[in-house]
């Protein structure tokens, strides 16, 4: 959704991916250094993780979705790999592994919403994992048109739950300064016999 003349882009947000490991040592780096060794231990016995979540120590959180799974959406989504001094919105952040890259990469700031809390988000808020900044907030509620605009949204995982999905692109369309990044899927088989 971000603004388009013939065909170029005309905003500052380009896609792309830091080459290497998405577990490189700036992603590291946006941790809290300051953990204690059993921090990851206690993490493990959370119970399900959506995502994977890298660890100050080099350890990752075993999530539905794998570390390499969650590199290829980076890849595959053209996840910018420059958000220096932009503003980022996560909605529907579930554990906050792309609010952890957006982060990374830059952003000034970061705001992870979603309309529950995961217990993995709530684990890394409580143990100041990684400095996330949370609301329990519905795309749908009356509050969501409160927010400011972000220079970049990132919009994964929702879109296909939405009873209305025309008026969830169009909030989040409301909230787009520049580039809005939606992710959704096509269910080929439907209608098949």
């Amino acid at each position: 959704l971000g603004d388009r003349a013939h065909g170029m882009r005309v905003n500052s947000i380009s896609p792309g991916v830091i080459s290497g490991d998405v577990i490189s040592p700036s992603l590291i780096a946006t941790a809290n250094q300051t953990l204690s060794g059993d921090v990851f231990e206690r993490a493990r016995q959370v119970g399900f993780w959506f995502h994977s979540i890298p660890f100050p120590d080099g350890r990752i959180t075993a999530g539905n979705k794998s570390i390499a799974q969650q590199q290829d959406e980076l890849i595959r989504w053209q996840f910018p790999a420059d958000l220096t001094g932009k503003t980022m919105i996560d909605i529907g952040c579930a554990d906050g592994f792309y609010s952890i890259v957006g982060r990374q990469r830059g952003a000034r700031r970061v705001l992870s919403i979603d309309d529950q809390q995961t217990i993995g988000i709530r684990f890394l808020l409580e143990n100041k994992v990684y400095p996330i900044e949370y609301r329990k907030l519905d795309l749908m509620s009356p509050e969501f048109l409160d927010l400011e605009p972000f220079d970049f949204v990132h919009f994964a995982g929702v879109f296909y739950h939405l009873e209305n999905p025309l008026e969830g692109l169009k909030r989040v369309r409301r909230i787009t300064r520049e580039v809005a990044l939606i992710e959704g899927h096509i269910n080929e088989t439907y209608g098949r016999d």
